[in-house]
């Protein structure tokens, strides 16, 4: 098969063009990058502080992997118990077969050696519950906030 000539010079500047593409992200002069904060200001001064700082307690139900030394405020006499936690929902209605097969697998992957490695990492605790758990913490959880809100007089919005 032969191609007519213009075809051949119509398409040669396309071949050209995709190396210059690639290239276009590429920055041809130095990059200036303005950080708003002085050397010794008010960040250099909370790492500091922050590097001396002892964790005196945790306000988790049980100790933290992380800071397994550190008792918790329960542990100190104090009934309280404040977690973050994240989550995964599944819309209203998921058959809970869907629901059971979701979970073995998200236990499974955080199960992982490597991923438990890289979460503690990033210092977060590994944990996996069962949806009945995440419902009945989450049900807690908007109680006890619940109770927050309306004993401080906060309006709703």
């Amino acid at each position: 098969m032969r191609f007519p000539r213009r075809n051949l010079l119509l398409g040669a500047p396309a071949l050209l063009w995709r190396p210059a593409a690639a290239q276009d992200g590429f920055p041809n002069r130095p990059i200036r990058i303005v950080v708003p904060f002085t050397p010794g200001g008010i960040t250099d001064i909370l790492a500091r502080a922050m590097a001396e700082m002892r964790a005196l307690a945790n306000t988790a139900a049980t100790r933290s992997p992380l800071l397994p030394a550190v008792p918790t405020i329960r542990e100190s006499g104090f009934d309280c118990v404040m977690e973050g936690w994240n989550a995964i929902f599944a819309p209203l209605g998921t058959p809970e077969a869907v629901v059971a097969q979701l979970n073995a697998t998200i236990r499974g992957i955080i199960a992982r050696p490597a991923i438990q490695a890289r979460l503690l990492e990033l210092g977060v605790a590994p944990r996996a519950n069962a949806p009945g758990e995440m419902a009945a913490l989450l049900r807690d959880d908007i109680a006890l906030w619940n109770g927050v809100i309306d004993r401080a007089g906060i309006e709703r919005q």
